[in-house]
């Protein structure tokens, strides 16, 4: 398995469409307008949140869109979104 963050505009534009029918299942399941699917695009290229996916036989397998939010004494992480094959749900 290989991971990857995708942080670099040019990792992002490259690899963001392989991204998308994972994310849309959150987008359709969970997600009751917070978001879209090019909010999490636009969101990642001000670096606003970080994507990050696994990949298994150059098939992506589960991915994720996270910020880091800091507080005055510690550091918070928000996951916006979580998504994989093979999960079960």
């Amino acid at each position: 398995m290989q991971l990857r963050f995708l942080i670099f505009p040019g990792s992002l534009n490259m690899h963001f469409a392989r991204l998308v029918p994972l994310f849309e299942q959150v987008v359709r399941k969970a997600v009751h307008g917070e978001f879209s699917i090019e909010d999490l695009y636009l969101l990642a290229q001000q670096d606003r949140i970080i994507l990050r996916m696994v990949e298994q036989d150059a098939q992506v397998q589960f991915v994720f869109a996270f910020e880091f939010i800091a507080y005055l004494r510690f550091t918070a992480i928000n996951i916006l979104a979580l998504a994989g094959r093979g999960l079960g749900v």
